[in-house]
C-alpha cells in the first residue's frame, strides 16, 4: 500500500470515528467497503484487505508512520515561516532568576547557623542603595553629605567583608554579635550626621531592632530598642533642647513594634 493510500485510509478512519455509533453494539457505521475492528475501547476502521487479525499490527504501524510524517511536515512548515519572537527577558531571563535565587540561598555548604546571617548581608545591599538615593534629597550641607556617603562606603565594604567571611564560615560570625554591634553603630552615625533622631533617617533604626528580634528573640530586641531610645533622650540635653512630644511618640512606637515583636513570630517571615 502506498503512502498516499495510507493517508486517505487514515482520513476515512477519522471520519468513521466521528460518526455516531450504530445499533451494532458500539460499532461505528461504515461504508460497504470498510469494516470496523475495536481495539479496547477505540474503534479503528480497517480498509478492505486488512480483515485478518495478523494484518492489524501492520495497519497500526503504517498509520503511525503516516502520522509521524504529517507532524514532521507541519513542523517544517512552521519553521519556514521565519524566526519566532523571543520572550521579553530573552535567553538570559532564566539565568538571572537562577542567580537571584542562588544568591539569596547562599553557598550550598553553608551551615544552618550562618544562613540567617547570609540573608542579612543580602538585604543590606538594597538598604544601602535606597539610602544612597535618598541622601541628595535630604537637603544636607555639603560636609554632611560627604560624611553620610562615607558611612555608606564603609557599610558597603563591611558588608562585602561579611560575605567573604561567611563563605569561609568564620566562627567570629556565629551568633551575629559582631554584625549586630556594627549595624547599631553605623545607624547611630548616619542619624547623627543627617541631623538627629527627628529626621526621616530615624526609620533605619527598625532594621537593627527587627534583626535583633530575629536573632535573639523578644528580650534582646527590647534592649536594642531601649538603647536607641536612650541615645535619643541624651541627644536633647546635649543639644540644649527639651524633650518634645515627638520623642515620646517615636520612642513608644519603637519599643512597641521594634522591641515588642517576638522573635518567633518574626522568624516565620524568613
Amino acid at each position: 500500500m502506498s503512502f498516499e493510500s495510507l493517508r486517505s485510509t487514515r482520513g476515512r478512519q477519522q471520519q468513521a470515528l466521528l460518526r455516531p455509533p450504530g445499533r451494532g453494539g458500539g460499532r461505528c457505521a461504515t461504508s460497504s467497503r470498510d469494516s470496523v475492528a475495536v481495539f479496547g475501547v477505540v474503534g479503528v476502521a480497517e480498509p478492505a484487505g486488512f480483515s485478518s487479525a495478523s494484518d492489524r499490527p501492520i495497519l497500526a504501524q503504517s498509520l503511525m508512520c503516516v502520522a509521524g510524517r504529517e507532524r514532521a511536515d507541519s513542523m517544517r512548515e512552521r519553521s519556514s515561516d521565519g524566526p519566532h519572537p523571543q520572550p521579553a527577558w530573552g535567553a538570559w531571563g532564566p539565568a538571572l532568576q537562577a542567580w537571584v535565587v542562588g544568591f539569596w540561598r547562599g553557598p550550598a555548604d553553608l551551615p544552618d547557623v550562618l544562613c540567617q546571617e547570609w540573608r542579612f548581608t543580602v538585604v543590606r545591599w538594597p538598604a544601602i542603595l535606597f539610602v544612597a538615593l535618598g541622601l541628595p534629597l535630604a537637603q544636607l550641607q555639603s560636609d554632611q553629605l560627604w560624611q553620610a556617603y562615607g558611612v555608606l562606603v564603609f557599610a558597603g565594604l563591611y558588608n562585602t567583608a561579611l560575605t567573604v567571611l561567611l563563605r569561609r564560615q568564620h566562627p567570629l560570625l556565629r551568633g551575629g554579635y559582631v554584625s549586630t554591634a556594627l549595624d547599631a553603630i553605623m545607624n547611630l552615625a548616619m542619624i547623627n550626621i543627617a541631623g538627629g533622631f527627628e529626621t526621616p533617617f530615624y526609620f533605619i533604626i527598625y532594621t537593627v531592632t527587627v534583626a535583633a528580634a530575629m536573632r535573639y528573640g523578644y528580650g534582646a530586641s527590647t534592649l536594642m530598642a531601649a538603647l536607641f531610645v536612650s541615645c535619643d533622650a541624651l541627644s536633647h540635653p546635649l543639644a540644649g533642647r527639651a524633650l518634645t512630644d515627638g520623642f515620646f511618640l517615636r520612642s513608644g512606637f519603637l519599643l512597641q513594634r521594634g522591641g515588642g515583636l517576638p522573635g518567633d513570630e518574626v522568624g516565620r517571615l524568613g
